[in-house]
């Protein structure tokens, strides 16, 4: 591998993909819409090094893209991973990146149970609580959440969840079944998980569930925002005629209380006190 590259001639996404990048070893380069070099830097895992928020330039980076629209490209290192550290420090001399060496400017963090309340405020239209796994059957607390429909809920949810990941926080929500229309997905935030997918009534199924909200319209918080919540009979009738939902979801307990504690609600109303 030689010290001149080709950067034009690299695969490269849109730094609004970045959850398409493949799982490999790669030196990769932030590149803006002039051609600039903003960043270059190494990994031993594309994929996993700038998954979510874990990259540190992750931020800035999409920042600038509102302005100069960011790539970034990658030199797949398969072959000679053991060089990550020289192929880094050659390809920052050679190309001179314009962030690599500066301080990363510090961002205002959101609280994650703010960004999970202003979520959930926009979703709450779509989703229905169906009820809650308590470990050992689940690793953590999980509230288990359907949307009704299909086409047109599942590119709702998906822009919404988005528009969620772009914000500064820990939350995020993670697609993990890709589907359209179908998707899946999940997060967490202060100890409690929550998983949502579709609910899709074929004709003839006992108890429909749009018939049960629709008359009992049971409203219960999750993490402070109400949002319709299956009843404990609606839910017992479910689960004596669907083996499916079971199947999936075993040991699966009527929704009551709020199992999401609002610490940061709690510290700031502290901090008021103590001041």
């Amino acid at each position: 591998m030689t010290m001149s590259l080709q950067l034009a001639a690299l695969p490269n996404l849109s730094i609004q993909h970045l959850d398409r990048l493949p799982d490999c070893p790669a030196i990769y380069f932030a590149i803006d819409d002039q051609g600039r070099v903003l960043y270059v830097g190494r990994a031993k895992n594309l994929a996993n090094r700038w998954r979510g928020k874990g990259h540190h330039r992750t931020e800035q980076l999409k920042r600038i893209h509102r302005r100069h629209p960011v790539t970034l490209a990658w030199l797949d290192c398969a072959d000679c991973c053991e060089r990550l550290k020289e192929l880094e420090d050659q390809y920052i001399e050679e190309f001179q990146p314009l962030l690599n060496g500066t301080e990363v400017p510090a961002v205002k963090v959101i609280p994650a149970e703010t960004v999970l309340q202003q979520s959930l405020e926009k979703i709450a239209k779509y989703v229905v609580i169906f009820g809650v796994v308590e470990p050992p059957d689940a690793e953590y607390p999980t509230v288990i959440l359907k949307y009704l429909g299909w086409q047109r809920e599942t590119t709702n949810l998906r822009r919404i969840f988005n528009g969620t990941n772009r914000k500064p926080s820990s939350l995020y929500w993670t697609e993990f079944v890709r589907r359209n229309p179908g998707a899946w997905w999940r997060s967490r935030c202060n100890g409690v998980a929550l998983q949502l997918g579709p609910w899709i009534e074929l004709p003839g199924m006992p108890m429909p569930v749009t018939e049960a909200i629709a008359r009992d319209q049971n409203l219960h918080p999750l993490a402070g925002i109400p949002l319709l919540t299956l009843t404990s009979e609606v839910l017992e009738q479910l689960l004596r005629s669907d083996p499916n939902l079971v199947k999936s979801y075993p040991n699966l307990k009527p929704y009551q209380a709020d199992p999401i504690p609002l610490v940061w609600k709690d510290f700031a109303m502290k901090r008021g006190r103590d001041q």
